[in-house]
């Protein structure tokens, strides 16, 4: 599962770019307003996000079961395993 938050007050949108263990190539993309929810397989992540026109890149992995927090500010984005 992958929490996202904007915490910018301006738009954002981010796309997820993921490789399963099994070699598979998710993509998963959205618009953020304010908060959006979704399950996402196990994998490791790429991510560019737009925020009020930045772009902001990083990586990380997602195990079966484990909730990731993404949050979307005006000057960084930061990911937290919950």
């Amino acid at each position: 599962m992958i929490n996202l938050f904007n915490k910018s007050h301006v738009d954002a949108y981010i796309s997820l770019r993921c490789v399963t263990k099994e070699g598979y190539v998710t993509i998963l993309e959205y618009p953020v307003k304010r908060q959006v929810k979704t399950k996402a397989p196990a994998g490791k992540y790429t991510y560019v996000a737009w925020v009020g026109g930045r772009q902001f890149t990083g990586s990380f992995s997602l195990a079966r079961d484990e909730e990731l927090l993404i949050t979307l500010f005006k000057d960084k984005v930061t990911t937290k395993k919950n």
